[in-house]
């Protein structure tokens, strides 16, 4: 869920809900838990207004291989088809783990989601990937753990683009 907009109020347990915690909640076991949110010093309940723990924003960046691959590959996992580093997202895990591409292959019309880690396909449920639609993990085309990368892969067919290589994208896990 998304966290209340300014000027409505929010309450502890909304953030505790959103973002996990202990009781009794404290601010300061978020520091930095989002990007905007402070990691140290004065943090304030506006400080959340609008956040989303389920929810990375990719700003897409482009390359060339296979007829163009449009989105976000920080290049650490070495998988085809994308084979450099582009685009950038934030934050940069979800459920703790960090999210190392998100990305639409034109050649393949193959839309990807790699996470750092061996995942169970069920590791999420479901991502709303803006411009194309939501996707569940259960309907995967493809889902593999790539050991020498130490990465694990899903993919969708999807003959809709969305990303052209430009602007920001968002992805909401479920």
């Amino acid at each position: 869920m998304t966290l209340p907009v300014a000027p409505n109020a929010i309450t502890m347990s909304q953030i505790q809900t959103e973002f996990g915690g202990s009781n009794p909640i404290s601010l300061s076991e978020y520091y930095g838990v989002y990007p905007g949110v402070p990691g140290s010093g004065e943090i304030a309940m506006g400080d959340f207004h609008g956040l989303n723990a389920n929810l990375i924003t990719v700003t897409e960046g482009t390359d060339t291989d296979y007829g163009g691959c449009y989105g976000f590959d920080d290049g650490t996992h070495g998988g085809a088809p994308v084979v450099g580093p582009m685009g950038s997202r934030s934050p940069t895990s979800w459920n703790g783990v960090t999210l190392e591409a998100a990305y639409w292959v034109t050649n393949f019309t193959f839309f990807y989601i790699v996470f750092q880690g061996n995942r169970a396909k069920s590791f999420f449920t479901s991502v709303a990937i803006e411009g194309i639609g939501t996707k569940t993990s259960a309907s995967a085309y493809s889902y593999f753990y790539d050991s020498p990368t130490n990465a694990t892969y899903w993919y969708w067919v999807t003959a809709q683009g969305g990303w052209n290589g430009s602007g920001t994208r968002t992805l909401t896990f479920a």
